[in-house]
Parts: C-alpha cells; sequence; structure tokens
C-alpha cells in the first residue's frame, strides 16, 4: 500500500498521538513522511527555547494541524506573539501588561490556561483577561501578583479545576464557583 493513498487528514490525526521524538522517529522514516511533515507539521508541543519570537510564530503556523501544547517562557505580553491558542496553554515568568485577549475576536479551544509568574513581587501587575475567549476552559492555573476575575463564571462554563494563587489570597476554582 502506497502512503498517498491515504487521506493527510488521518496522517495528521495520527501524528497528533505522538510526542514530539516519536513524530521527528516517523517523519525521517522515508521521503513521503518528510515532505508531508514540511507541509502539515508533526509536532505538538512547542516551547520557545532558544529562539526568538518570529521563528515561534512560523513553528506554530508550520504546526498548527498536529500542535496541541504551547509553552511560552520569558515574554512580556506573549499572548500577542502567539499565532494561535491551542488546547493547553503555559505561560511561565512572562509579563502581562496589557489584557489577555484574542486579536481574531474569535473563541479559542484552549482547555487548559497556565500562567506563573516568579516576579509577581516586583511586576505587581494586574492580570486582566477577556474571559469570553475562552468557552473550552476546563482547568486554570495562576500564579500572579493579582487577577480580574470579572465574568470568569459567566464566560468559563466548563471549567472544573484549578488554582488562583495571588499575593492577597490562594483560592481553588472549587472555592470561587462555591463562592460566586
Amino acid at each position: 500500500m502506497l502512503f498517498k493513498q491515504i487521506p493527510t487528514d488521518c496522517i495528521t490525526h495520527i501524528l497528533s498521538f505522538c510526542d514530539n521524538n516519536s513524530g521527528a522517529s516517523i517523519v525521517n522514516t522515508c521521503t513521503f513522511f518528510s515532505i508531508f511533515s514540511k507541509n502539515e507539521g508533526f509536532v505538538t508541543k512547542i516551547t520557545n527555547n532558544n529562539i526568538n519570537e518570529f521563528e515561534l510564530i512560523k513553528r506554530c503556523i508550520v504546526h498548527s494541524k498536529t500542535l496541541s501544547v504551547i509553552h511560552i517562557n520569558g515574554y512580556v505580553n506573549p499572548h500577542l506573539w502567539v499565532p494561535m491558542f491551542k488546547e493547553t496553554m503555559v505561560f511561565t515568568h512572562c509579563s502581562f501588561p496589557s489584557k489577555i485577549f484574542n486579536r481574531d475576536k474569535k473563541y479559542t479551544v484552549t482547555k487548559s490556561l497556565t500562567i506563573t509568574d516568579y516576579h509577581r513581587y516586583t511586576n505587581k501587575i494586574i492580570l486582566k483577561i477577556d474571559w469570553s475567549i475562552f468557552p473550552n476552559l476546563e482547568e486554570l492555573v495562576l500564579f500572579v501578583f493579582d487577577v480580574d476575575l470579572t465574568g470568569i463564571i459567566e464566560c468559563c462554563k466548563k471549567l472544573k479545576s484549578g488554582k488562583i494563587n495571588t499575593l492577597k489570597n490562594k483560592i481553588t476554582i472549587e472555592q470561587l464557583i462555591k463562592k460566586l
């Protein structure tokens, strides 16, 4: 059987279950998969270690069909550099002086959002998020100076678990839902 007879959607779906190393192994098995990966991508997780913002954008776009996790470390306003929000978004050592919003005014597929600001004692920025762009959010972990939670319960109806740790208080999502 020739690989060319398999629909590309099926191959992309199969590659989405592989980790990056397994995907790389599959891609290196033959010319067909090598060409396929250049056109369709195979990476499921991107971390911005040792790459600049433009390389991050390029990698996100190339691997957009298989990508499910984006981990950003050390950016100011990283949401402005990410071309799309994926299923799991992790921001560490990031500063958010501007409100997190979606430029395209579209809903995101994000199910897990983690924001950890280890410099929260010096940054002292109140995190503002447009919660309406996260209707599928199931898990939220925030470790920040302070956060504006206005509209979170109305917009994030699927929210099940998580923790919010600010300098003022520590609360779990379950406690937040009971409180409101």
